[in-house]
């Protein structure tokens, strides 16, 4: 019997957990007629293992792990496989296959620009696009992948980027280039957490800053991943019948 454990990142911010299952349950609904289970990367439960346990008591042999990420960073890569492991130390018989986060995305780009539009009254002479951040290199090289790609949609220029940790410039650098300007912050984030929590205080705090709504208060966002989702199961199930 097929399974899909949907993987979140987790929060201790309420409302950013309930917001996130609110998504994976959307998006549950493409495939009314597949076993479907949600689990957390950390701070919220069910975490992995017990997701995964969850599938297989349900009578799951095979199990695909969708994470619901937006870049195949150091969760992606590392913390959950290692998580993954322990199951499939336990049960040896279970087909589990892990799938890549959603990564660069025509309508994640679309997003982007909607979060841009939802701000035009605020007149900004500059926006800066806002990653959490990563120690993995090659995130930085695919968030100015993103930055140019919004540039070239919205015919907007004064487009830079920031991090709110691990390598790339980070926010407070970026924001001292511009002290003058009016600036619009740009959330590449999905759901509310500490770190969007933190960016509305540094916002509440200032004169001259504005912030957008994040990704995952969007259709278009909501939809990416739904037709993401969609086809990686898809060519899991070619995969396995070859």
């Amino acid at each position: 019997m097929e399974a899909i454990l949907y993987v979140a990142h987790g929060t201790r911010v309420e409302i950013g957990e309930e917001k996130s299952r609110q998504f994976i349950r959307n998006i549950q609904k493409i495939m009314p007629n597949v076993m479907q289970e949600i689990a957390f990367i950390e701070i919220c439960a069910p975490t992995i293992p017990q997701g995964l346990e969850k599938c297989i008591e349900a009578g799951a042999t095979r199990i695909t792990v969708i994470p619901i990420l937006l870049f195949s960073a150091q969760h992606n890569k590392k913390d959950i496989p290692l998580l993954v492991s322990t199951i499939e130390e336990k049960y040896p018989h279970i087909d589990i296959m892990i799938k890549q986060a959603i990564g660069i995305q025509k309508l994640l780009i679309e997003t982007v620009c909607q979060q841009i539009e939802r701000m035009s009254d605020f007149k900004a002479t500059q926006y800066i696009l806002v990653s959490r951040g990563s120690s993995d290199p090659s995130i930085e090289l695919q968030f100015a992948e993103i930055a140019n790609r919004v540039k070239f949609r919205t015919s907007i220029r004064n487009i830079d980027v920031a991090f709110l940790y691990g390598s790339g410039p980070s926010l407070s650098h970026v924001l001292q280039k511009y002290e003058n300007e009016k600036i619009v912050l740009i959330p590449y984030l999905l759901f509310p957490g500490l770190l969007s929590k933190n960016l509305e205080k540094l916002v509440s705090s200032s004169g001259h800053l504005s912030i957008s709504p994040l990704l995952g208060e969007f259709d278009t966002a909501l939809i990416a991943f739904k037709e993401n989702i969609l086809r990686n199961y898809l060519i899991t199930m070619n995969e396995k019948a070859v």
